[in-house]
């Protein structure tokens, strides 16, 4: 998962992608829209899907070229991927996607030992 850089990545993303996704640049910019490139892991220079999402991390828009609907095992990627967004954003993970609650307990186990 991607975050445009600038307003070329969306719009060479929207010219790979064959769709309106240069109609949201100003969205984007303004904060009105959440835009996400889905790459595959081999080849991260392709668009592969766009995915918009709210302010809360839901999907609203996920498609692949040419705004084709994408497949359930894409779709479920996706989703999993907003979830650990939203618990990042509530503290809950940290930026590397894992437990902060790990962290605690494993800070908790250190000074019980070293005392």
């Amino acid at each position: 998962f991607m975050c445009p850089k600038s307003k070329e990545d969306i719009t060479d993303e929207a010219q790979q992608q064959c769709n309106c996704l240069a109609g949201y640049v100003e969205r984007y910019i303004n904060g009105q829209s959440n835009i996400f490139f889905m790459r595959k892991y081999k080849d991260k220079e392709t668009s592969y899907i766009t995915i918009e999402t709210g302010d809360e991390h839901e999907l609203r828009q996920i498609y692949y070229a040419r705004n084709r609907v994408v497949s359930e095992h894409d779709r479920r990627i996706a989703e999993r991927w907003c979830e650990k967004c939203k618990k990042i954003d509530a503290g809950k993970l940290g930026p590397n996607g894992v437990s902060l609650k790990a962290d605690e307990n494993n800070k908790t186990k250190k000074e019980e030992a070293a005392s």
